[in-house]
């Protein structure tokens, strides 16, 4: 007998082709194993080595060795006619087989089933929200990624914004992609430090797929480990190991994102007509790192992340004056630390384009197709209440990275500063649909539901922002309690637990003040911020002092016209009013004929007292002028169901401008049953002809009664339970003579 039949006699072939079958299906769990475990890359090199020092071993043994009835023996101990073999050989035709079925069973599923698989009823259709016919819609929904936050492998927690760093950039070059709708960070990131189920990240973002990975330095070296899952299987569509040096991380990014282009232009058939986006390159890896520190401080926010990040950004610049990103980051960082409310810095207007407007014109002479410089020019213009730029710049950044959160909540803002409120309510939705674990939008909704009559959905909204950031989650409780239910004292609670975490933020210091303005309680006024005591002064009608203080803001900051609009009001409810119309008349001619809004209270009410001011001057036909917009305003509010204390109060202004005395009493009466609780209502000098009537001092008694209770129940808790007792005292003569509650 020759060699070959002795070799096919004794299974040999049949044991060696069972061999490589196994082996290959090891070497495929292995390569889904290995990355999804975050083993070291010699654990599969090791499975690889095992296995081709396995094979001659499993060929020696079946060779020299026979199964039996009696179990395993040498072959030259078996008798040639009790021989099995063929029995034996029949089992592994068996086993061969029904391992090639599987194998070809998995070729097609990865390549027809997953194309054609049923996609969750629950994903949202994004594309409506942005005008996309339902065809196409329906055609995209299923062409969704959420990018999780790298794993940091390194033994140094402080490489966190490193490989947070290149998990978002990764973000924003996938959303380059046309067709490809990608998670924003803040609902990605959400999952840092977890280890949740694939399934339930789907759910919980509406992607279909999902890209995980890890960074690992050393020295010079970096390795990144990515792997781009399915979500409905759990399966593995691609994954790769990166081990290069440190200055190649840009190509590594561009690699990465080109594979996983790749594999969903297969799998999801995304447009194959355009070459794959690359990520902006700085000349050199320490400009980079400078750059990704200052990126991720900004998205923390608060008054030192933003001045260290302005630190880090302005260090990257020096290593790269070049660098387009960090222009635009750097610019984005100096507008956000403005002295208005909502700003979290001191910087005066000058300030603030003096410093930030080179760096964003820098950014466009560098790279005119980039998202953050579109979205620097955004913000800056809703700092100076230009909504429709605000407007054209969002648009402009959003059709270059449709997933840029922050700056669809700026255009959410603009459009309601511009009174598109329908239009404002569409950015917001597609701003959650987006993000659904979005701090921004999720901060701005909750009120908005509050004020609907949904309070209690309200205030667990603001409650599930608590573990993103507790800042902000205190600061929605908030304004829920005084803005739609009318309680100061409540609010006040959640607003110094807001403060204590920063003290330099201006939004927390406004509405603090606003509160102790509002319970009589100057003297904590005092103790906040300087440019925020001007709401206290406010609601305790201290004219000479509000007038003061806010002619000083702005002699220090001429060029905000926020600053303007604080002064002409402080003259005009002090009854200063042919001298605030001057400044508002001005303020009109800078807004070029649009309504004036305080962003603060996201209200047109200065647009309501200038009204006034020209009735009072004799100008009339200037006066139906405004009156016509502020009334298309108030029924764009009313449609969509923003109705709350303001919207009240400028209907009742707007109703004595008419000479319907009888409503404008109705809706102040509207404006306190809506939650409305600022003393300063009843010093409008659009009312003055009615002061004196039954029941406006009836009104005006009411509004006192409910203040000195909620007064009551604010120094009951500031001095007997007072939330932040560590960080936060009042002042002595607040709780002077209060007696405990029983």
């Amino acid at each position: 007998m020759g060699l070959f039949q002795e070799l096919k006699r004794r299974n040999v072939i049949k044991v060696t082709i069972a061999y490589i079958i196994v082996a290959w299906l090891l070497l495929q769990i292995s390569d889904t194993l290995v990355p999804a475990l975050y083993l070291p890359d010699w654990f599969q090199s090791a499975i690889v080595v095992l296995l081709i020092l396995g094979f001659p071993i499993a060929a020696l043994f079946a060779w020299a060795f026979e199964m039996t009835p009696e179990g395993i023996k040498h072959e030259r101990d078996v008798d040639r006619s009790q021989s099995i073999t063929d029995h034996t050989g029949r089992k592994i035709d068996y086993f061969i087989i029904t391992a090639l079925l599987i194998i070809l069973g998995y070729f097609i599923w990865e390549s027809r089933f997953k194309q054609e698989r049923a996609l969750p009823e629950e994903v949202v259709l994004v594309g409506e929200a942005e005008g996309v016919e339902a065809g196409d819609a329906e055609a995209t929904v299923g062409k969704s990624i959420a990018v999780l936050p790298f794993v940091n492998m390194t033994n140094d927690p402080g490489q966190e914004y490193f490989s947070d760093g290149v998990s978002e950039e990764l973000l924003n070059v996938l959303a380059k992609y046309p067709g490809l709708r990608v998670a924003a960070r803040t609902s990605s990131f959400q999952f840092k430090g977890q280890s949740p189920d694939i399934r339930e990240i789907a759910e919980k973002l509406n992607v279909n797929h999902v890209l995980e990975g890890s960074v690992r330095r050393s020295g010079t070296r970096i390795r990144i480990t990515a792997q781009l899952i399915e979500t409905e299987s759990g399966f593995h569509l691609w994954s790769e190991t990166f081990d290069r040096e440190q200055d190649d991380i840009f190509a590594i990014q561009d690699e990465i994102s080109a594979a996983i282009g790749a594999a969903l232009e297969i799998h999801l058939e995304l447009d194959s007509g355009i070459s794959a986006p690359t990520v902006s390159e700085a000349a050199s890896s320490a400009a980079f790192e400078s750059y990704l520190r200052g990126r991720q401080l900004i998205n923390l926010r608060g008054r030192q992340n933003l001045e260290d990040a302005v630190v880090h950004l302005q260090k990257a610049l020096e290593y790269d004056v070049n660098y387009a990103p960090a222009h635009a980051q750097l610019a984005i960082a100096i507008v956000m630390l403005n002295n208005t409310s909502g700003g979290y810095g001191d910087l005066t207007m000058e300030e603030v384009e003096r410093r930030a407007g080179a760096h964003i014109e820098k950014a466009f002479e560098l790279d005119k197709n980039l998202p953050e410089a579109y979205a620097a020019r955004a913000i800056y213009s809703l700092v100076i209440l230009d909504f429709d730029e605000v407007i054209e710049n969002a648009n402009s950044a959003l059709a270059l990275n449709p997933s840029y959160i922050d700056v669809i909540n700026w255009s959410y803002i603009a459009y309601g500063g511009a009174g598109k409120y329908v239009e404002a309510t569409r950015a917001l939705e597609h701003l959650i649909e987006v993000d659904p674990m979005s701090v921004a939008g999720r901060t701005n909704l909750a009120p908005d539901l509050a004020i609907s009559g949904n309070v209690e959905a309200a205030h667990a909204m603001a409650e599930g922002i608590l573990a993103q950031n507790p800042s902000v989650s205190y600061i929605t409780h908030g304004m829920i309690s005084l803005e739609a239910e009318g309680k100061p004292a409540e609010a006040l609670g959640w607003f110094l637990q807001a403060l204590v975490l920063d003290r330099g933020a201006s939004f927390s210091n406004d509405y603090s003040s606003r509160i102790f303005g509002i319970l009589d309680l100057l003297p904590e006024a005092m103790q906040l911020r300087e440019d925020t005591r001007h709401w206290a002064y406010r609601n305790l009608r201290m004219w000479p002092e509000l007038i003061a203080d806010n002619q000083q803001r702005l002699e220090k900051d001429p060029l905000n016209p926020v600053s303007k609009m604080y002064l002409a009001d402080a003259l005009h409810l002090s009854g200063e009013v042919e001298q605030a119309q001057v400044l508002y008349e001005e303020l009109l001619a800078e807004r070029e004929g649009k309504l004036i809004v305080d962003q603060t209270l996201e209200s047109t009410i200065p647009s309501a007292r200038a009204a006034f001011g020209r009735l009072k001057t004799g100008e009339t036909e200037g006066t139906a002028a405004l009156v016509d917009l502020l009334i298309k305003d108030q029924q764009q509010a009313s449609l969509a169901d923003r109705r709350d204390g303001q919207y009240y109060r400028i209907e009742a202004i707007l109703k004595m401008l008419e000479g319907y005395e009888s409503l404008a009493l109705l809706n102040i009466e509207a404006a306190i049953n809506a939650g409305h609780r600022d003393r300063s209502m009843f010093a409008e000098p659009a009312f003055t002809i009615i002061r004196n009537t039954e029941k406006f001092q009836a009104l005006e008694a009411e509004l006192a009664t409910i203040l000195i209770e909620e007064r009551g129940k604010a120094l009951q808790m500031i001095c007997f339970n007072n939330p932040v007792v560590s960080s936060w005292q009042p002042q002595p003569e607040t709780c002077a003579g209060v007696v405990a509650a029983l």
